[in-house]
C-alpha cells in the first residue's frame, strides 16, 4: 500500500473509488458464465455494453486464446453467435474447457492473416505473447518473455475461410493477435465491411519486430475503412464552380459562391478560423473560364 494514502486523503478517496468501480464491474458478472474472470480480462466491458443494442446475432474472437473474451461477450449478449479464431494447440484445449457447456460457440483452429499459407508462429515462455512476429527487445526488457519455440500453423484470409465454411458474416470483430492485426484485417475486408463495430489491440511501444504502432495503425485503418465501405465522395455544393474551394470555409463557415462569382456575407467572424483575407487568398473568385453562365 502508498504510505500517502495515510496521510492525504486525496489519493485515498481516489483509491476508493477505483476499487468501488471494479466491484461494480466484477458484480455485473457475478452470476454469468464470466463469473471467474479477473479484472485483466474484462476490459471490454463496457464496449460490449455499448454495442449490445444494435441487435448483434455474430461475432468473431480473433486471438481467442483460452476463451475469456468469449466468455465476456456471452456474458453481455447471450444470444449471439460466437466464432472464436486461435491456431495454438495449448490455447485450444484451455478454450475448450472453458466454453464446454456453451452452445453456439465455434472454435477455428486456424491464424488470420493477409495470404493462405502455412507459417511460423513464435510461442513464448508466456503463451500468450506468441506471436507471428518475432518478439522485440522491448518484450525482453519491459515483460522478461522470451521465445522458447516456433511452431508450424495455418494461416488463412478471414473472407475465403469464412466462405468454405459457411461461416455468417459478422456483426462484431474484436482482435488481439498480438501485432498482427493489420494483416488480419488485410484478409477480411468482407467481413469488415459487414461489421458494425471493431475491437482491435493496439500499442503505443514496438513489443514485437515490425508491428504498427498507433499511428501507423490509424492511417491503415482509415485506409481500410475507406476501401473496404466504398465510401462515396463528400457532396459537392450548390452553384459550385470547377476551382477547388476552402473546405474548412465550405464547411465551418458556410461561405457560397453565387452565380456572379460573389461570395455571400459569412456566418461567422470567430477568431477561432481565418482571417477574411487569408480566406479570399485561399478561396479566390472563379474566372470567367470556371463559370460560363456569367459570361
Amino acid at each position: 500500500m502508498r504510505r500517502e494514502l495515510l496521510y492525504n486523503p486525496r489519493f485515498l478517496c481516489e483509491r476508493l473509488a477505483i476499487e468501488s468501480i471494479n466491484r461494480r464491474r466484477l458484480g455485473q458478472l457475478r452470476k454469468t458464465v464470466a463469473r471467474e474472470l479477473s479484472l485483466g480480462h474484462i476490459d471490454s466491458l463496457e464496449l460490449l455494453e455499448l454495442v449490445k443494442s444494435e441487435n448483434i446475432n455474430v461475432i468473431y474472437d480473433v486471438g481467442a486464446n483460452v476463451g475469456t473474451w468469449t466468455l465476456l461477450a456471452r456474458a453481455i449478449i447471450p444470444s449471439a453467435q460466437i466464432h472464436a479464431f486461435e491456431p495454438l494447440p495449448g490455447h485450444l484445449q484451455g478454450f475448450a474447457t472453458r466454453v464446454s457447456n456453451l452452445k453456439n460457440v465455434t472454435v477455428h483452429p486456424v491464424a488470420l492473416g493477409a495470404s493462405n499459407k502455412n507459417c511460423l508462429i513464435h510461442v513464448t515462455d508466456f503463451s500468450d505473447a506468441s506471436s507471428i512476429l518475432p518478439i522485440a527487445d522491448a518484450s525482453r526488457l519491459h515483460f522478461k518473455i522470451r521465445e522458447i519455440e516456433q511452431a508450424s500453423i495455418q494461416m488463412c484470409r478471414l473472407d475465403d475461410y469464412r466462405v468454405a465454411h459457411d461461416i455468417p458474416l459478422p456483426d462484431v470483430i474484436k482482435l488481439d493477435v498480438q501485432g498482427y492485426e493489420l494483416e488480419a484485417l488485410k484478409g477480411g475486408q468482407e467481413c469488415l465491411r459487414s461489421a458494425m463495430a471493431v475491437l482491435m489491440e493496439v500499442s503505443f511501444a514496438e513489443f514485437y519486430c515490425g508491428q504498427p504502432l498507433f499511428a501507423e495503425s490509424y492511417v491503415s485503418w482509415l485506409t481500410i475503412i475507406f476501401v473496404c465501405m466504398r465510401l462515396p465522395p463528400p457532396p459537392r455544393p450548390e452553384n459550385h464552380c470547377c476551382r477547388p474551394m476552402c473546405y474548412s470555409c465550405e464547411r465551418q463557415r458556410g461561405a457560397r459562391w453565387g452565380v456572379d462569382g460573389q461570395d455571400l456575407p459569412l456566418l461567422s467572424r470567430s477568431t477561432r478560423h481565418r482571417p477574411l483575407a487569408a480566406r479570399r487568398s485561399i478561396c479566390a473568385p472563379p474566372s470567367a473560364s470556371d463559370r460560363p453562365w456569367a459570361a
